[in-house]
């Protein structure tokens, strides 16, 4: 885990999940987490799962999606997408800002039909979409906005966190994440009925009267939570540092695009992100590569799409589950008799994105040490002093 730290005051929180019954205190725990994330990102209420991809199915189908429902997602991360599909929904995939990688609102906008009921939006690598133009538009149609911000937690835009712009957010605590419990998750919601029914959903497996799944965080995975919870603002912060290591190794490399951060934003800098255009000066990027790779950078190149044989760089759409499409192959929602239009996955749907994801050259800061970061950052320096 790097740079992340667990000891005795983690262990401190297990404690009292192990002294008494789990019924009890297991609750009280994951109810104390809860209210203190809440009260961290702005949100009126949190509900922890089990994690972030649990969390997003619950929030979909508690908007109500399902057969011959819409809704818009990301093209370069397929998170969003799959959940949409859980729910037996339509994904419809919006184009991205070359600048930010984030969704484009007029791309969203122009992806809004009757069918629309919701959507995911993504805060990519850690830095906040447009989510305040996207939730104006959003609420002139009654479509449902929901955050992804398992990149992003902190991360601010125009004043409130992320998490608290939409009707709902998500958040991963998984592995890699600023804050980890090893898996899991957390929604922020606005809504008290919408509320109402993510905890209907998501609770023991229910089904006397609906059918509902068992997506609920333990106690013990709450005590972890809540002691990385006091830890998260050092965890972002000492990304934001790293990150510009590597804004320093490209001064003066007009070829290597960062993320574009908007003045009324901050990035949580989950991943620190470049494009390649280096074609444009005559640099060959496979070249730049296998430079980088001798440096030792640090760097991976093109967001990869992975299927049993290969690794991809695709768009989400572009992917199997969707355009084959292997998921639910026989009934919705690809032939889905509730839905007469024909799925617009084709080459060219998102061109944005599909000429950005093999730009993409990528470094995680969320694992690793100071140290790590730094030799990356140096062997990027370097490999573009011998390209260039």
């Amino acid at each position: 885990m790097g740079k992340k730290t667990y000891d005795d005051h983690d262990l401190e929180y297990i404690k009292r999940v192990l002294a008494e019954p789990q019924d009890i205190t297991g609750n009280k725990m994951v109810a104390e987490f809860e209210e203190k994330f809440a009260e961290r990102i702005g949100s009126k209420y949190a509900v922890a799962v089990c994690n972030g991809m649990c969390g997003l199915h619950t929030l979909l189908a508690a908007a109500g999606v399902g057969p011959a429902v819409e809704v818009i997602v990301d093209p370069i991360v397929q998170f969003g997408a799959l959940a949409v599909l859980y729910n037996n929904g339509v994904p419809i995939f919006a184009d991205v800002d070359p600048a930010t990688h984030n969704m484009d609102p007029a791309s969203f906008a122009a992806r809004i039909t009757p069918d629309t009921k919701a959507a995911v939006i993504t805060h990519l690598w850690g830095l906040p979409a447009e989510v305040a133009q996207i939730r104006a538009e959003a609420d002139k149609h009654g479509v449902i906005v929901v955050e992804d911000c398992a990149h992003a937690i902190l991360a601010e835009h125009k004043d409130k966190k992320v998490g608290a712009w939409g009707h709902a957010g998500m958040f991963s605590f998984q592995a890699s994440k600023h804050l980890s419990t090893g898996d899991g998750g957390m929604l922020t919601l606005s809504d008290e009925g919408l509320l109402q029914e993510v905890r209907s959903l998501m609770n023991w497996g229910a089904a006397p009267d609906r059918m509902a799944y068992n997506f609920r965080m333990p106690g013990i995975v709450a005590a972890v939570g809540l002691a990385q919870l006091e830890r998260i603002d050092d965890y972002v912060q000492q990304d934001v540092d790293n990150a510009q290591l590597y804004h320093q190794a490209i001064e003066g490399c007009d070829w290597l695009v960062p993320q574009a951060l908007p003045s009324y934003s901050t990035h949580s800098q989950h991943i620190f992100t470049l494009a390649f255009h280096g074609e444009k000066q005559g640099i060959d990027y496979e070249e730049f590569k296998r430079v980088s790779r001798e440096e030792g950078a640090g760097l991976g190149f093109g967001y990869t799409q992975r299927t049993w044989k290969e690794a991809q760089i695709v768009a989400a759409y572009q992917f199997p589950t969707f355009s084959v499409p292997v998921a639910y192959g026989k009934g919705c929602p690809s032939r889905c008799p509730h839905y007469a239009k024909q799925l617009p996955y084709r080459d060219g749907y998102c061109p944005n994105a599909e000429d950005l994801m093999p730009r993409l050259c990528l470094r995680g800061l969320s694992s690793g040490t100071r140290d790590d970061i730094a030799r990356g950052a140096d062997g990027l320096r370097h490999a573009i002093e011998r390209v260039s």
